[in-house]
């Protein structure tokens, strides 16, 4: 075994003193140093597990859709403490980005350490990634780490106004449950169907794989072309459409409030089709030691224990089963067993003209 001297050990320390002072420096300015094989031996033999790489290096999260419970970037952060705490002197900076606005960076040059991003939103810029290193052999640039799922819901009360009171199906009656009431100085006519609108994820082409009807746009609610997701559920809640398309967010909200007592009578169905609510991650191309670290950090956002804790982030796993159960979490569990039967997703690079060639590719197939 080779000795070192007490100037190297002195030495070692010295810059493991610095490499400690560079994480907190930079939360101002990101910072890297890669250790020699040398001293990592030592970093190893003397402290634990060390990485190589030194510093911060920054991960982009690109939020195309919500999440359940919390943030995604908000969950990247908790695992990057945790991967810390096994990779001494290495941490991931999380940065939460709109498409525009890691668009807008990414021309200008700006590039991260690995990027987090929903499916198709960041374009074609696979010729920019490394291939992953995982666990089973595999050399991807791009795998999926959570999923989203649509959903249809509606309320008894609200079909039964409707004048519904037999139906197979929420997808049976996806453009019959409009009807209009009379108030007591206006009348208000109550849609068929609404949804949120999304320009990465196009509600009509997951309606179109789901059911093989007739689109019926005047059974459809007049403003969805400018509703949020948002603003959509509350929409539903004030019941301006019977059936509403929302996501696990919307499963998550309407949970609450039958937790709370405030909601009895509501009704989901998973949708069918190519899953278009993923989120992969990438590694952006580097030196061979930060793509070597980055590809740790994805094992480590992959294994079993990470992927069980999607629960918390109200989000599905690609690669577990069985998150939720049914008498806890009643509508998500509906809507992971919807999830975990279509397991095409929709590919994470895409220019925008292929992206709709796609989306009306899969709405011609399935209308």
């Amino acid at each position: 075994m080779k000795k070192y001297s007490c100037k190297q050990l002195r030495r070692f320390f010295a810059r493991l003193s610095v490499a400690g002072l560079v994480v907190v420096l930079a939360v101002i300015v990101p910072t890297i140093t890669i250790v020699s094989f040398n001293e990592l031996y030592l970093y190893n033999k003397f402290i634990g597990n060390i990485s190589q790489v030194q510093g911060v290096l920054e991960i982009w999260n690109v939020d195309s859709f919500d999440a359940g419970f919390y943030s995604k970037g908000r969950f990247l952060e908790k695992v990057s403490v945790k991967f810390s705490n096994s990779y001494q002197g290495v941490h991931f900076l999380v940065h939460s980005y709109t498409p525009q606005e890691a668009q807008a960076l990414w021309e200008k040059g700006k590039r991260p350490a690995i990027l987090s991003f929903g499916a198709g939103c960041m374009g074609d810029i696979q010729q920019d990634m490394a291939p992953i290193t995982l666990l089973e052999g595999n050399s991807p640039t791009a795998v999926p780490w959570c999923l989203g799922g649509y959903a249809l819901y509606s309320r008894a009360s609200y079909l039964q106004s409707a004048g519904i009171s037999s139906y197979t199906s929420l997808t049976d009656i996806l453009f019959k449950a409009g009807y209009t009431k009379q108030n007591k100085q206006s009348t208000l006519k109550v849609a068929s169907l609404g949804y949120a609108n999304n320009g990465y994820v196009c509600p009509e082409w997951v309606i179109s794989q789901h059911a093989s009807l007739p689109f019926q746009t005047n059974e459809i609610y007049e403003h969805v072309q400018n509703l949020t997701a948002y603003e959509a559920y509350v929409g539903f809640m004030n019941h301006a459409y019977s059936i509403f398309l929302g996501t696990q967010r919307d499963a998550v909200r309407l949970e609450s409030r039958i937790q709370a007592g405030k909601l009895d009578d509501c009704l989901i169905e998973g949708v069918n089709g190519v899953q278009p609510l993923v989120q992969y991650i990438s590694i952006v191309k580097a030196d061979e030691a930060v793509e070597s670290v980055c590809s740790l950090f994805i094992q480590f956002l992959l294994s079993n224990s990470v992927q069980q804790s999607l629960q918390h982030l109200g989000m599905f796993s690609p690669t577990l089963t069985n998150l939720y159960h049914q008498q806890e979490n009643p509508l998500l569990y509906v809507l992971e067993q919807s999830v975990q039967r279509n397991k095409t997703y929709l590919p994470a690079f895409l220019n925008k003209n292929e992206f709709d060639s796609y989306k009306n590719a899969l709405t011609k197939n399935h209308a």
